[in-house]
C-alpha cells in the first residue's frame, strides 16, 4: 500500500514511509522465518546457526534458504530505487486494448 501512495504522488515523504515500512516489515518477516518458522539460528546447535535435529542430511540446504529467504525478503530494494523504471500496467493498458486497423 505504501508503494502505491507513492507511485500516485510520488513524493520524498511518501518514499520514506515506503522504505520504513519495507525495512520493518522485511526484518522481522526475516527473523520470524528463521527463529519461529524453521527453528534456525540456534548457537549451541552441531551446524553452526541450524537446529539440533536437521530433516535434511545436507546443512547446506539450510543456509541456501537462510540466504534466499533474506534475499526474497528484501526484494522490495529494487522498487525502492527502480520505481521509475519498473513498467506500470495503466500505462500500458490502453496500448495493448486497442485494435490494430
Amino acid at each position: 500500500m505504501t508503494l502505491s501512495l507513492y507511485r500516485i504522488k510520488e513524493s520524498n515523504t511518501h518514499l520514506a514511509i515506503f522504505i520504513t515500512v519495507a525495512v520493518v516489515n522485511s526484518i522481522y518477516s526475516t527473523l520470524w522465518d528463521l527463529f519461529m518458522d524453521w527453528s534456525l539460528l540456534q548457537p549451541s546447535a552441531k551446524h553452526k546457526f541450524l537446529r539440533p535435529v536437521l530433516g535434511y542430511k545436507s546443512p547446506w540446504y539450510y543456509y541456501s534458504a537462510i540466504v534466499f529467504d533474506v534475499l526474497l525478503r528484501f526484494n522490495w530494494i529494487f522498487y525502492a530505487f527502480f520505481t521509475h523504471n519498473t513498467q506500470r500496467s495503466e500505462e500500458h493498458t490502453s496500448e495493448l486494448q486497442s485494435p490494430v486497423l
